[in-house]
């Protein structure tokens, strides 16, 4: 085995435990709306506020706002979700956060995707989540 190979190897264990450390020190998600709700919607950013305020009076919903998008740390999130419906409200085409958290969560997230450079709306949100 090469030096390079050596190299490599213990700079990657390095990384990967540089990682773990830091899953310990990540900020927990912030809950708005109903803590009980069966249904809970994923935000990250700008989609924070348009999403409360959509929300704010349906009580089947729960707001989960994202604070750190990688690493992400399963544990912080697995109670909050447990037997919830799950949404991702996100400004880009693909639903990349919902993504990182379906593999973190082994769970299906439906995305809520709007890509057209405009910010969404409370009512475009509401309208998609019901």
């Amino acid at each position: 085995v090469s030096t390079y190979s050596k190299t490599r190897v213990a700079m990657i264990e390095k990384r990967k435990k540089k990682l773990s450390f830091a899953r310990g020190d990540l900020p927990a998600p912030v809950v708005y709306g109903n803590p009980d709700a069966k249904k809970a919607i994923f935000t990250f950013g700008s989609t924070t506020l348009a999403a409360i305020e959509a929300l704010a009076s349906e009580p089947d919903f729960k707001i989960i706002q994202v604070r750190t998008v990688w690493p992400i740390d399963p544990s912080q999130y697995k109670e909050l979700v447990d037997g919830c419906e799950l949404y991702s409200v996100e400004n880009n085409a693909s639903g990349q956060l919902a993504f990182i958290l379906e593999q973190s969560l082994s769970r299906e997230i439906k995305r809520v995707l709007k890509y057209n450079g405009r910010p969404f709306r409370p009512e475009e949100i509401l309208r998609r989540v019901k």
